[in-house]
């Protein structure tokens, strides 16, 4: 008689886990449609220190990746925000931890995999670039009417690379604009044409 009620509270576990999985699914499932009914642009939200996220267009975002930390290839004499190169798809490209770039406070340390998103510019030639972050926090459709230009709400460091914040239910998130964060490569020795 033990095992039987055992052996039914086991499938009753089972089956409960089952549509607790089935129900995520489903609700995934339903998200992902009306993300589609959303207008407006698409953009990533960044992680970029403990305290502070951002917003990146989608539109030059080509992937993101965990990437160990053997997998970037450091070299000598470069700015303490250059990680390295690395390789994936078939190209190579350099590898930034943004949060160095942008002079914003960070503590040190050296990870064993970084979080990295690769971005692609828009010039005749394209040109890979990758920044490390502290992680991805997911997509979002932003109208315009959802952007607002006053960046008082922001941290200074990234006001000049902000187009814009956005409302996030929890505080005003920065708009961060690619070019503008390569221009910051250039006195480095860095010219993407942008």
């Amino acid at each position: 008689m033990n095992d039987l009620h055992s052996n039914l509270l086991e499938i009753d576990s089972e089956s409960i886990l089952n549509q607790s999985v089935s129900a995520k699914i489903e609700s995934n499932i339903q998200d992902l449609f009306e993300a589609k009914l959303t207008s407006g642009e698409s953009y990533i939200r960044l992680q970029i220190t403990s305290e502070i996220s951002a917003f990146l267009a989608m539109e030059q975002v080509q992937e993101s990746l965990i990437v160990g930390a053997e997998r970037i290839a450091p070299l000598p004499n470069m700015p303490e925000s250059f990680l390295g190169i690395m390789n994936s798809r078939d190209r190579v490209f350099s590898v930034f931890d943004l949060a160095l770039l942008l002079k914003l406070p960070t503590p040190l340390f050296s990870p064993r995999q970084y979080q990295v998103i690769v971005l692609e510019t828009k010039t005749v030639k394209p040109i890979y670039i990758a920044f490390a972050v502290k992680g991805l926090q997911g997509m979002t459709r932003l109208a315009k009417e959802q952007i607002s230009q006053s960046l008082d709400q922001i941290p200074t460091e990234l006001l000049p690379f902000s187009l814009g914040c956005a409302d996030d239910q929890e505080s005003m998130i920065a708009l961060l604009e690619f070019e503008s964060i390569l221009d910051t490569l250039n006195p480095l020795g860095y010219d993407f044409g942008v």
